[in-house]
């Protein structure tokens, strides 16, 4: 799975990023990295740590069910 940041900045000028395909913690690293970044411009940002959601679970479990079933 391709690895995907995606940024939404709403209209009362909040930031809401998503981060797709990171395994384990890594996301976590990358929007660490995001936040000092954007600090350096003069934003702060709150990293909120979110539990995987169950339908990014279920396609987790699929992915890893396909790479075990497709050797060779």
């Amino acid at each position: 799975m391709a690895q995907t940041i995606a940024v939404e900045i709403t209209g009362d000028g909040k930031i809401h990023v998503e981060y797709g395909g990171f395994v384990g913690n890594s996301c976590y690293q990358e929007a660490e990295q995001l936040k000092h970044f954007l600090k350096t411009y003069g934003v702060d940002v709150e990293v909120i740590r979110q539990d995987p959601t169950k339908n990014e679970l279920e396609v987790r479990k699929l992915e890893n069910q396909t790479s075990v079933g497709s050797g060779g």
